[in-house]
């Protein structure tokens, strides 16, 4: 039988892998600065968009660390 701490790990690997996937797919889509050339317009970009260069961040960055340190724990 599968212990219940199995069970949490791969649980929270699963909500890691969809984090991950969430945040790069914003990346890709959203977050995709390629129109525009230079430094001044890639941070006005970013400026523009920083709101969902937060979720971005939280998404890809932030949540899986959270939960890979959950399911670490012993």
């Amino acid at each position: 039988m599968i212990s219940d701490l199995q069970k949490l790990g791969g649980i929270s690997a699963l909500i890691e892998a969809a984090l991950y996937v969430t945040g790069f797919a914003l990346f890709l889509t959203i977050l995709n600065p390629s129109g525009y050339e230079g430094h001044v317009q890639r941070v006005a970009f970013l400026a523009e968009n920083q709101v969902a260069a937060y979720i971005g961040n939280l998404t890809a960055v932030i949540c899986p660390d959270y939960y890979s340190g959950i399911s670490n724990d012993s």
